[in-house]
């Protein structure tokens, strides 16, 4: 199945520099996204999604996962940073997905 996600414009040039690992909070939305599904992201770039991880929030999040393949060049710090300014703390208590993506969607 073919599902959008809208990420900021300045996000984008990491896609095309092989930016891998999408995070969201865990909602009506994403919760149904499966192994298989593609993400059609700002309507430019089609990502087939080839794993999905689940964490109770960021910081546990972060421990795991490589901050590289999320923002290239941004420290883990920097990244909780821009994820609490874009997702209300209400909205991270209901748990963060991890969607790995392949480069391109077959």
């Amino acid at each position: 199945m073919e599902r959008e996600a809208w990420i900021k414009a300045d996000i984008l040039s990491y896609y095309r520099r092989g930016k891998d690992l999408e995070v969201r909070v865990l909602d009506s939305y994403y919760g149904q996204v499966e192994i298989g599904d593609v993400l059609i992201i700002n309507r430019i770039f089609k990502r087939k999604v080839v794993a999905i991880r689940q964490y109770p929030n960021f910081d546990s999040m972060l421990g795991q996962e490589d901050v590289r393949r999320i923002l290239p060049d941004h420290s883990k710090e920097a990244i909780l940073w821009n994820l609490r300014k874009v997702y209300k703390p209400e909205a991270e208590k209901k748990g963060v997905l991890v969607f790995e993506l392949q480069h391109h969607a077959a």
